[in-house]
This record gives structure tokens, C-alpha cells and sequence, in this order.
């Protein structure tokens, strides 16, 4: 299924008049989203009217916790592991069918569930119906702004990509659609968990201050890899996600100046927004400590952060843990003008985290 199946008209109809014609084979898949989206949409004003009853007589919401980090650094790992302990997340049935998963995707939750796929598209992590999810996919089906307006539509790639990793071209109106988009979502979550939120999304890697302005007590969990090997994981990640879900054909597009651009703006950016923040509301850490030694970094982001208990949860952790202490990573090659370009572009983000011994 595609997870435009899951968008309201109105951004349906929006994503086709802007971003240019569809391939004709994909005008099927077009018509059943369409389609989909007009059934549903009876069942999103009813969901609307039942989560505005219980937003009444509800606690306010905690502040979240925000997982950020670009792509392929471990924001997943990091994620399925933090969210065994005493968290709310996105599931899958909330990232497929935002607008109404609390209510039609009840009544569908056994078809939906024969549904997921055994593991993720771009890698082999393994999906189960309370996988937690990013929440980039749902929102880009209900608001103006996501990275994956430019994966389904990839004539426009780079602009969306821009647009959701740093609000570029986006305009106040588009800015405040998005705002109240994802806080209602989060509010949805939160009613659904009655547990503080935890977030995993590389996009919002950018936007540190806009969500600070949103929850100015969140907290947020920086996650870091080698260069090399997050350039050349991005790479085939954006090139298997647009050959699944792209609607149109494209001219090749320059992945290593759009991957290596992206992603030494966006740690440069990182850096800049966290600079002053609180030891309490940010930390980091990086994948190779994550992989070494789970457990103990995962103690250390409970005392600074303030998560909870973590004696409480420590039993579940290793439990996730042993589950996949034999998972292999899938192996991409490194070539002589990958490492160069990486080295030659992004050498301060090599020397700022310590990667940079060996460069000549």
C-alpha cells in the first residue's frame, strides 16, 4: 500500500496541482488514493468530533521527547530501543491512517496488520504492529510540509527536502498548517497512550527551535554516526525509497551533491540550534557507543534527560537487545571517490565528532 492511501483529499489534491503530472502507470494507484480518501472521509469527521470530546476532559500534554540525528545514524535503533520503556509512539496503524486510526483503523486493525510488511523497504529491520514509526509519513499525508512529498514526487525532491529539513520556501500560512497538523497528532498519541511521547524524526533535525517554540520544556536526543558510512546509507536510502513510492519518473538526480549538501547543513545547523540548551533537555551520543555499549548509554540518557526510571525499565531493554544481537547491517561498499568527497565536504563534521584521524 502506498501511504498516500492514508492522506485527506485536500492534501491529495494539493500534492497533484503542485508537483507536476504522475507516470501513467502510476494513475491507478492516483485513482484508489483518491478514492480512499473520499471513503474515509466520513470516518475522519467522526474521529475528529470523538478525539475533540476527549481533548476536553484531559490531562494537559507532558512535553515530548525528540530523537533527531540525519538519516542512517541510528535514529531507528535508538528509537525501537527507548521505546520499550514507559513511552507513547507512532505506530504503524497511526502512521498509515492518521486522520482516523483511533477508530476505523480499530475496526481494520486485523486487516491491517496482515498488511505490514515483514521489514522495512530500505533495510531489514523487522515490523510488527507495535513497531514504533516515524511520524514523517502520517504527517505528510494530512500537512503541507514532509521530506516524502519529494520521495512521491521526485521532479521536486531537493525543494521538499529543503523545505521539510529547514522550512525553506515555505510560506507562514504552510508553517502554521503543519504547527497545527502535528500537534494534533501528538495530541491524538498522547490520548491513545496516556504516556509521555516519544518522537523519532531525522527532519526535524533543522527545526530544533520550532519545536522548542511548540514545547518549550521537550527534550531531545542527538544521534551521530561516521560520515562515510551515513553518506553512502543515504544514498541508496532516498534512491530504494523514490523506486518504491515515486508517482512520476525523473531525470537521474545527483544523490551525492544533494546527500552530502543536506547533510552537512543540517549538522551544522544542529549544532547551532542546541549550542546554548540545557544539559537536562539535550544530549548526544553516538551510534558506535550505542552498538558497544547499549545499555550504559541508555542509563546515561535517563539521568541527564530526566526519562524515569531506568532500573525499572532495565530488564525490558536487554530483553529488546538480545532479540537483535545478531542483526546485520547490510553491507555498502566504500569507493575511493566516496571517501574523498566525504572527507573533502564534510571534514569539520569528521573532526567535530572525532572521526577525522585517519584524513591525510
Amino acid at each position: 500500500m502506498h501511504p498516500l492511501f492514508g492522506a485527506d483529499l485536500g492534501t491529495l489534491v494539493r500534492l497533484l496541482r503542485r508537483n507536476g503530472p504522475i507516470s501513467p502507470t502510476c494513475m491507478p494507484m492516483m485513482t484508489l488514493a483518491i478514492l480512499s480518501a473520499i471513503g474515509r472521509a466520513p470516518f475522519c469527521l467522526g474521529e475528529q468530533a470523538y478525539i475533540a470530546k476527549r481533548r476536553r476532559s484531559a490531562p494537559p500534554m507532558p512535553p515530548p521527547i525528540f530523537i533527531i540525528g540525519h538519516w542512517r545514524s541510528g535514529t531507528t535503533h535508538l528509537y525501537n530501543i527507548l521505546s520499550k520503556g514507559d513511552f507513547g509512539y507512532v505506530s504503524p496503524f497511526a502512521a498509515g491512517m492518521p486522520l482516523e486510526y483511533q477508530t476505523l483503523g480499530r475496526w481494520l486493525r486485523p486487516l491491517l496488520t496482515s498488511m505490514l510488511p515483514k521489514t522495512r523497504y530500505v533495510d531489514q529491520v523487522v515490523v510488527r504492529p507495535d513497531s514504533p514509526q516515524e511520524d514523517e509519513i502520517p504527517l505528510g499525508s494530512i500537512a503541507p510540509i514532509s521530506f516524502y512529498h519529494g520521495v512521491y514526487f521526485p521532479r521536486r525532491f531537493e525543494y521538499h527536502l529543503n523545505r521539510s529539513f529547514f522550512l525553506d520556501d515555505c510560506s507562514p500560512g504552510e508553517i502554521a498548517a503543519w504547527e497545527k497538523a502535528f500537534c494534533l497528532f501528538l495530541e491524538k498519541l498522547w490520548l491513545e497512550h496516556g504516556r509521555r511521547l516519544l518522537i523519532k524524526n531525522p527532519a526535524y533535525s533543522g527545526r530544533v527551535p520550532q519545536l522548542r517554540r511548540l514545547f518549550p520544556d521537550a527534550r531531545f536526543i542527538h544521534i551521530y554516526r561516521n560520515p562515510h558510512d551515513v553518506f553512502r546509507s543515504t544514498r541508496r536510502f532516498y534512491r530504494t525509497l523514490i523506486e518504491k513510492f515515486a508517482w512520476q519518473t525523473q531525470d537521474p538526480l545527483d544523490l551525492d551533491r544533494i546527500v552530502l549538501d543536506g547533510y552537512r547543513r543540517m549538522m551544522n545547523q544542529i549544532a547551532k540550534d542546541t549550542e546554548h540548551l540545557p544539559s537536562h533537555q539535550f544530549a548526544e551520543l553516538s551510534f558506535e557507543n550505542l552498538e558497544r555499549q547499549p545499555l550504559t548509554e541508555i542509563e546515561q540518557l535517563y539521568r541527564q534527560l530526566d526519562l524515569g526510571d531506568y532500573a525499572q525499565n532495565r530488564d525490558v531493554f536487554s530483553r529488546y537487545l538480545e532479540t537483535v544481537r545478531g542483526f546485520e547491517k547490510t553491507h555498502i561498499p566504500e569507493t575511493s571517490d566516496d571517501r574523498e568527497m566525504v572527507e573533502r565536504q564534510c571534514r569539520d563534521v569528521l573532526e567535530r565528532f572525532g572521526y577525522a584521524a585517519d584524513i591525510p
